[in-house]
């Protein structure tokens, strides 16, 4: 397939796949292959497949030589938006014959990223958190192989049709499945449950609790995690900051903490929308990075 139709292809397959319809949503990363670094741009979050399209010049240019002041070559990536529920787990770093193994009669789509090497995308039961995701792709990753280090929920997947620039290598669309039979995520989670992973706020069994049982266990979450930053008088917002603060001293996923404080605010009636949910959010990172010495872009 030539490298339009890759991307195509599997755009395509996630479209298909999706739960959320034709608002289908994606993130694009550009990833400094020497430093593994991401770049999470404002304008590359949350778009629709034709926005994604529209952009594609502007990828293969930083594929090729970089963009701004970075002018060496850089990956391309694509993810669910991580600001939404998605459809889908991914695994990293995974043979042809893992990956085969692991989708099974399944629906999936796998991608080679390197010579030898393959993301396996799966389709889920029903929508998922970031969280959720995370708690899955762990129990797999645990029973199959495949790169630990890729098991956050807002990992990103190689676009194909562009270079992997680590190994020099294009990425390419192998093939795809589209069958009645998905990955069942409550078997998933409730294994992710008795083989220890902890599950963040809203992630598993918790966010299918009743509302003050919610509360009850986000709470308690927070104090296992941060107890030394809980406010005076623990309120809900006290909580909600001393979580967040916890996320940058113990060095753990901000964009996972981010995401899941947001649709927690939502789900109490701190904010009426996501998107004010989500700004209430990061608004409280930004306030818990400042007391943490933390530069937040």
């Amino acid at each position: 397939m030539k490298p339009e139709q890759q991307r195509q292809a599997m755009l395509d397959w996630l479209m298909a796949t999706s739960r959320l319809g034709t608002d289908t949503r994606f993130d694009i990363g550009i990833g400094d292959a020497n430093k593994a670094l991401y770049f999470r741009r404002s304008g590359l979050s949350r778009l629709r497949s034709l926005d994604l399209q529209m952009r594609i010049p502007f990828f293969k240019a930083a594929n090729i030589s970089g963009v701004g002041q970075v002018s060496r070559p850089l990956n391309i990536y694509v993810c669910a938006a991580v600001t939404e529920p998605q459809s889908w787990l991914m695994m990293d770093d995974l043979t042809l014959n893992q990956s085969r193994r692991v989708a099974g009669e399944r629906t999936h789509m796998i991608i080679q990223t390197s010579p030898g090497l393959h993301h396996l995308w799966l389709a889920t039961s029903r929508l998922i958190s970031i969280a959720e995701r995370k708690a899955c792709q762990q129990v797999l990753q645990q029973r199959y192989g495949g790169d630990a280090a890729s098991v956050s929920g807002d990992h990103f997947g190689r676009l194909p049709g562009f270079k992997n620039i680590k190994r020099g290598k294009w990425v390419n669309f192998v093939d795809s499945k589209i069958v009645d039979r998905r990955a069942d995520v409550d078997v998933l989670l409730e294994l992710a449950e008795k083989q220890g992973f902890i599950l963040p706020p809203l992630g598993g069994v918790v966010s299918a609790q009743p509302q003050a049982n919610l509360h009850n266990a986000f709470a308690s979450r927070v104090r296992s995690i941060a107890k030394p930053f809980i406010a005076t008088g623990r309120n809900e917002s006290s909580f909600e900051y001393a979580y967040a603060r916890a996320h940058y001293e113990k060095n753990l996923t901000i964009e996972d903490g981010i995401a899941n404080l947001a649709q927690r605010a939502l789900d109490r009636g701190k904010r009426k929308t996501y998107a004010a949910a989500e700004n209430y959010a990061r608004l409280t990172f930004a306030h818990a990075a400042t007391r943490c010495s933390v530069k937040v872009s």
